[in-house]
């Protein structure tokens, strides 16, 4: 199981000096199983160069899942190259709680915001609600709603003895108070500098970008 981070920011993509260490596009991760089956988590505009990518690797059959809908994680959707191949499939996967994947993606498609709605893409997408508990190409994922507005979900990936939690905009100190014994890694997207990830608040109105942070962890979240 191989995770390359390819959306690093939250909020709104950003192109300048400072964007330099944890890149300028928003939210978008790619998990490749052992067996070489993609896993696409949320389509921020680093889903763009993603999609290059994967249609330079052939992949023909695509596996994304949203964690929440905010425009941040969806914003990237319509510049994905693969959606305009007709040898494409696409599985989405999201929750149904509050709305769906397919009604998220239908209103920044609509005109006058884009000129092609998700009816004229040419590649066949399926949309699938995310399980609690599912399996995609010998990875087991699990879920857990985190403390985030709308309903968002954080992600736990299992392949073999490996795995990874992807915790999207979800508190430091939560994180921090919460056990996790079987995961060694947890990723996180957050809206705080690295003085806050230290738990030093003093400077977090200031703090104008989001992060990444890959943390130890010798407590339980699932």
């Amino acid at each position: 199981m191989n995770v390359t981070l390819y959306g690093t920011r939250g909020s709104i993509a950003v192109a300048n000096n400072d964007t330099k260490k944890h890149g300028g596009n928003t939210t978008c991760m790619y998990v490749e199983t052992k067996t070489g089956v993609p896993i696409i988590i949320d389509a921020g505009t680093g889903i763009r160069k993603l999609g290059f990518d994967l249609l330079q690797k052939k992949k023909q059959h695509l596996n994304l899942i949203f964690t929440h809908y905010h425009w941040d994680h969806i914003q990237g959707f319509p510049f994905f190259a693969p959606l305009f191949f007709k040898n494409i499939k696409i599985d989405i996967y999201g929750s149904k709680k509050e709305t769906t994947a397919r009604k998220a993606l239908n209103y920044q498609m609509n005109r006058p915001y884009f000129p092609a709605t998700m009816d004229e893409l040419f590649a066949t997408i399926s949309f699938k609600e995310l399980k609690k508990k599912m399996r995609l190409g010998g990875v087991e994922i699990q879920y857990l709603p985190t403390n985030h507005p709308n309903y968002t979900l954080g992600l736990k990936f299992t392949e073999g003895n490996k795995r990874f939690v992807f915790l999207s905009k979800e508190p430091v100190c939560s994180i921090l108070l919460c056990r996790s014994s079987d995961s060694s890694k947890i990723l996180m997207n957050l809206s705080f500098s690295s003085k806050a990830i230290a738990c030093s608040f003093t400077n977090f109105s200031n703090s104008a970008f989001f992060i990444f942070a890959i943390i130890n962890l010798n407590e339980k979240c699932f």
